[in-house]
């Protein structure tokens, strides 16, 4: 893959210090003398799972911005899966936010668009059905049977690429498709 696909420089700001309530609203602790405008609802905010940011979308916060609602984080259980959790935000920030014009980057990644992802651990995952372009990098909506996966198309996780049978083997993080459930 092209280096282009690399998600941005993560900067670290605060950890997830506990659940808030029964259906995965999580509290979060931000480190001294960050602002927070980058955490608002519909922006993603980097979990850092394993040593690795996995983007979550920002569904809902509080006023005070220290409790999320974040996207497939949607039970008690899962909450509890995540807490201690550094949090960050893309380290550069883009002039603009996801572009609908079609690039050299995005043209070429939409031929990825009905292509199988494996995991080294978990098998086939399912059929890419769609790629978002965010200000972090890109993001595939992998949809299998029964669920739907957000994977971050990362360099480092691609371990091959077999055009000829249209399939991605990915070494996703540990705990990186568990977080649906």
């Amino acid at each position: 893959m092209q280096s282009q696909l690399m998600p941005p420089p993560l900067k670290v700001v605060g950890y997830i210090s506990g659940k808030h309530g029964f259906q995965g609203n999580i509290q979060v602790h931000y480190l001294p003398g960050f602002s927070k405008a980058q955490i608002k609802k519909g922006n993603y905010l980097f979990v850092v799972i394993n040593g690795k940011g996995v983007p979550f979308l920002i569904k809902d916060i509080s006023k005070l911005g220290d409790i999320l609602t974040l996207q497939f984080i949607d039970s008690e259980h899962s909450a509890k899966s995540i807490i201690g959790c550094e949090i960050a935000v893309a380290a550069v920030e883009l002039k603009s936010k996801t572009s609908k014009k079609t690039t050299p980057e995005n043209s070429s990644l939409l031929g990825l668009m009905g292509w199988s992802v494996l995991d080294t651990s978990a098998g086939i995952i399912g059929i890419i059905e769609d790629i978002q372009e965010l200000p972090q990098g890109f993001i595939l909506t992998v949809k299998s049977d029964v669920e739907q996966f957000l994977i971050p198309l990362v360099d480092e996780w691609i371990i091959g690429i077999d055009e000829s049978q249209q399939k991605i083997s990915m070494e996703l993080p540990e705990g990186l498709l568990g977080i649906n459930q």
